[in-house]
């Protein structure tokens, strides 16, 4: 058997994994609609993307990115802008 080769990665291979940054352009896309596509993602009677089925997980999704931003939003009024930036 031969030795496993473990690869070598310099920064520039864990830069994406390190730093993930958002896509301002995405944004207008998910509030407005795609191209082609009518309505928003968060709206879960959009019949243009979701089956009616697919209501309930919308709603779930939405309630979850709430959440989230709610954590964010208290972790930057505890810790202040400056430790949150630095995370």
């Amino acid at each position: 058997m031969g030795r496993a080769v473990v690869p070598q990665h310099g920064t520039g291979a864990l830069l994406p994994a390190c730093s993930p940054r958002p896509a301002p352009a995405c944004w207008p896309a998910v509030l407005q609609g795609s191209p082609g596509h009518e309505g928003s993602h968060f709206d879960p009677n959009n019949t243009g993307l979701f089956q009616p089925s697919e209501g309930g997980m919308v709603k779930s999704s939405n309630a979850c990115l709430l959440a989230v931003v709610a954590i964010l939003a208290a972790s930057t009024v505890a810790l202040g802008p400056i430790a949150m930036f630095n995370l």
